[in-house]
């Protein structure tokens, strides 16, 4: 699940194409960002920017196989935080399998 604090939108990332967690991760995140808002700005959702959050269907239609779900929400999350909302293909995933190896691995002997 991304959430994109300028737009006040959730995407909802599933590789799988399973939609089972949903319902449960929307009202789990309805019920944090209500208490994030009490607690540090003092004010109920209603009155806020939020009061108008939005579900953003996502677009991709591919349904990925279980061993690149990881990689294929990595690769969301590095197109997001770079400003694009591009769609992702297999083949786009398979150029970071050595990265992501490799950072494993560094990680792992540190």
């Amino acid at each position: 699940m991304v959430v994109n604090n300028r737009e006040r939108s959730v995407l909802y990332l599933d590789p799988l194409k399973r939609y089972s967690y949903m319902d449960g991760l929307l009202s789990a995140l309805l019920q944090f960002l209500k208490a994030e808002l009490v607690h540090h700005l003092h004010k109920r959702i209603e009155h806020t920017a939020w009061r108008d959050v939005f579900y953003r269907e996502n677009p991709e239609q591919h349904r990925f196989p279980q061993c690149e779900s990881t990689l294929y929400v990595l690769k969301h999350a590095a197109c997001l935080s770079q400003g694009s909302d591009r769609s992702i293909t297999s083949a786009d995933l398979q150029d970071m399998h050595p990265a992501l190896f490799r950072a494993i691995g560094q990680l792992g002997l540190s």
